[in-house]
C-alpha cells in the first residue's frame, strides 16, 4: 500500500530509495549470517529489509490521513468496486501465468530433480523479464494520468512508442538467451544444470509477449479490468491443459512449451483487442512479425546445428542482432505523421 501510494504520487525517487535500502539490507544481512543459519533466518532478514523500506516516504503518505472526506456518487463506487475486484482477480491469476503456476504439475509428474532443472530455466528467464519491465512502473503511472485527463491520443501514441522500444530491448535480450543460454547457465548456476538449456530457449520465445504491457494497461483502464481478468483466466486454463497434455511426453521442455504458449496467447489477445478498442494505430503488427521471424530463425539454427563454439555463437549473435535492428528500423509512414497531427490537435 505504501508503494502504491508513492506510485500514485509519482514519487519514484522515494521508491528507488526504499528498494535500494531493502536490497542493501537483504544482501548484507544474508552475507553476515553464520554458517549454521537456516532458511528461517534468511526470511527474518527479508522481513527486516521490508520493514525498513516501508518507512521510506511515510512522512509523504501520512498526509492522506488528513484529507477531508467527500461524498461519492453510488454509481461511481460501483465502478470502483468492479475495477478493484477485477484487478485483484487479475493479480492473483497473473502470478500463475507469469510466475510458477505449473510447478505442482512438474513435481507430481517428474519429481524434485525436474523441478530444480526447470526452476533454473524459469529463474534465468525471469531475470530477463524483470530487466524488460523495469521502466514500466513510471510509464504506467504516466499513461494512467494521461488517460484520466482525457488526453487519450497522447496515451495511445506513448504506448505505441513504448511497445516499439520494448520490442527492441526484448529482441536483443532474447537473442542473448537463445545464443548464450548454455554458457549463462553454466556460469550462473552449475554445469550440472545444462539439461535446462532447451527449456530456457523455449521460454525465451515467450518474452515477446511482454511488449504489449502498455496496451494491456490501457485495456485494463478502458474495460474496468474485465479484459485482463478474462484473458488471464483463459491463459491459466490453457497453461494447465497444455502442461497436462505434453509434460509426460516432453518432460520439462513440455512445461516450457505450455508456458510460452499461454504467454503468447495472452499477448495475441491483447493485440487483437487493442485494435478493436483503440484502432490499428495502437499496435505494431509488422514489427512483431519481424521480431518473431528473427527469433524463430535463431532458435531453429540452434536446434538444427546443436553445439556451437563460442566464436560461432558470437558471429550468430552479431548477425541476428543486426538483422533484428534492421527489421525494427521501420521507415517513416504516412500514418505516423497523421498520428502526430492528431495528438497536436488534441492538445
Amino acid at each position: 500500500m505504501q508503494t502504491a501510494a508513492l506510485v500514485g504520487l509519482k514519487r519514484f525517487d522515494l521508491i528507488f530509495r526504499a528498494n535500494t535500502i531493502a536490497a542493501a539490507v537483504m544482501l548484507t544481512g544474508t552475507a553476515l549470517l553464520p554458517s549454521a543459519a537456516d532458511i528461517a533466518d534468511v526470511i527474518k532478514v527479508m522481513a527486516l529489509a521490508c520493514i525498513l523500506a516501508a518507512t521510506v516516504g511515510s512522512s509523504t503518505t501520512k498526509t492522506f490521513l488528513y484529507l477531508r472526506s467527500v461524498d461519492v456518487d453510488p454509481s461511481l463506487w460501483r465502478v470502483v468496486k468492479t475495477y478493484a475486484g477485477n484487478t485483484w482477480i487479475s493479480s492473483l491469476v497473473a502470478s500463475l501465468v507469469w510466475s510458477r503456476g505449473e510447478f505442482p504439475v512438474i513435481k507430481t509428474a517428474l519429481g524434485d530433480l525436474a523441478v530444480a532443472q526447470y526452476a533454473v530455466a524459469i529463474t534465468t528467464c525471469g531475470a530477463a523479464i524483470q530487466g524488460v519491465m523495469l521502466g514500466l512502473g513510471g510509464v504506467g503511472a504516466h499513461l494512467t494520468s494521461l488517460w484520466g485527463q482525457g488526453r487519450k491520443e497522447e496515451a495511445l501514441s506513448l504506448s505505441r512508442s513504448v511497445m516499439d522500444l520494448q520490442l527492441t530491448v526484448i529482441g536483443v535480450g532474447a537473442l542473448v538467451l537463445l545464443v548464450f543460454g548454455d554458457q549463462l547457465l553454466e556460469f550462473r548456476i552449475s554445469p550440472s544444470y545444462a539439461a535446462a538449456a532447451p527449456s530456457l530457449r523455449v521460454l525465451t520465445l515467450g518474452l515477446l509477449s511482454l511488449s504489449v504491457s502498455t496496451q494491456s494497461l490501457l485495456l485494463q483502464i478502458e474495460t474496468d479490468g474485465r479484459f485482463n481478468r478474462d484473458s488471464l483466466l483463459v491463459g491459466v486454463a490453457l497453461l494447465y491443459i497444455l502442461v497436462a497434455a505434453v509434460i509426460y511426453h516432453w518432460g520439462i521442455l513440455g512445461a516450457a512449451v505450455a508456458r510460452s504458449g499461454a504467454m503468447i496467447f495472452i499477448a495475441m489477445a491483447t493485440l487483437v483487442w487493442s485494435v478493436k478498442v483503440f484502432g490499428s494505430r495502437s499496435v505494431s503488427f509488422c514489427e512483431h512479425r519481424r521480431s518473431c521471424c528473427v527469433l524463430i530463425t535463431v532458435f531453429a539454427i540452434q536446434v538444427r546445428v546443436g553445439s556451437l563454439s563460442f566464436m560461432e555463437r558470437v558471429v550468430l549473435f552479431v548477425i541476428s542482432s543486426g538483422g533484428l535492428l534492421l527489421a525494427l528500423a521501420r521507415p517513416k509512414r504516412p500514418t505516423d505523421s497523421a498520428d502526430r497531427l492528431w495528438v497536436a490537435r488534441s492538445k
